[in-house]
């Protein structure tokens, strides 16, 4: 997300805030862009995506998911709540879920927001992998149709 930092009658400077970079850009080349305010939104809104492998079991997905919900009860000062957590699309190889949360802070504190975050996706990086539903995508096989040769053939 880009954060405005200043803004004048000619440009624009903004923040992106996860590479800290800031770019300033004509206010003419954004007039007809959507801009959200994110002041106005009290608590920031935070959607994951996991990939579990195919034969995850709903026991261990729950257990994981039970896992979520004791580190969002734990940090009562950074974690509202989850919304909500399901399965969105069932691949021939994995399965896929989306995780919503609403943060106590806003976008207004992106570092804080961010850092929570992180927290909260290397908690799920170490249940999944403690739990064995790890989905590895280099374990895809592609098949390759007609003949290989070399150059020097």
């Amino acid at each position: 997300a880009w954060i405005v930092e200043d803004i004048n009658l000619f440009q624009t400077r903004l923040r992106f805030v996860p590479t800290n970079e800031v770019a300033s850009i004509s206010n003419g080349s954004i007039a007809m862009a959507r801009i959200v305010n994110f002041a106005r939104s009290p608590n920031a809104l935070i959607t994951l995506y996991f990939q579990f492998n195919k034969n995850a079991s709903r026991e261990t997905i729950a257990i994981f998911f039970t896992h979520l919900e004791r580190f969002v009860r734990d940090r009562p000062s950074q974690w509202d709540r989850i919304l909500s957590f399901q399965l969105i699309k069932i691949h021939s190889t994995h399965l896929q879920y989306q995780l919503r949360l609403r943060h106590k802070r806003g976008w207004q504190e992106a570092q804080f927001v961010s850092t929570s975050k992180a927290e909260m996706l290397d908690l799920c990086d170490d249940a999944i992998k403690m739990l064995m539903i790890e989905w590895d995508s280099r374990t895809l096989r592609v098949a390759i149709e007609g003949n290989l040769t070399s150059e020097d053939d």
